[in-house]
């Protein structure tokens, strides 16, 4: 599985400490991620729609992590069928699969 958060790195950090598992940004290029993310040997997490929507329609299950208040604009640029798993705090999360 892939994890995803849609902006900010800091709205979903303890993802990664939990899951210890890399995790993709869309739209993540903000507040103190912008200036690293510019680098040549940056890792490529960093993506845009057309990356998620390729990624959404692949084989592997993909989870995408996102306040709330950025919900509804996510859901219509990404236009793909999403699953809903769970809202808690503020936040919600999709799957690209049942």
């Amino acid at each position: 599985a892939k994890i995803m958060i849609n902006g900010n790195y800091e709205t979903g950090s303890s993802l990664r400490f939990y899951l210890d598992q890399q995790i993709l940004l869309l739209n993540g290029r903000t507040l103190v991620m912008e200036f690293g993310s510019r680098y040549p040997d940056a890792p490529p997490i960093f993506l845009n729609y057309e990356d998620v929507r390729r990624l959404w329609r692949g084989s592997d299950r993909i989870f995408l992590f996102t306040e709330n208040p950025k919900k509804e604009e996510l859901l219509k640029n990404l236009a793909m069928p999403v699953f809903f798993v769970a809202e808690k705090g503020g936040k919600s999360l999709f799957t690209n699969k049942p």
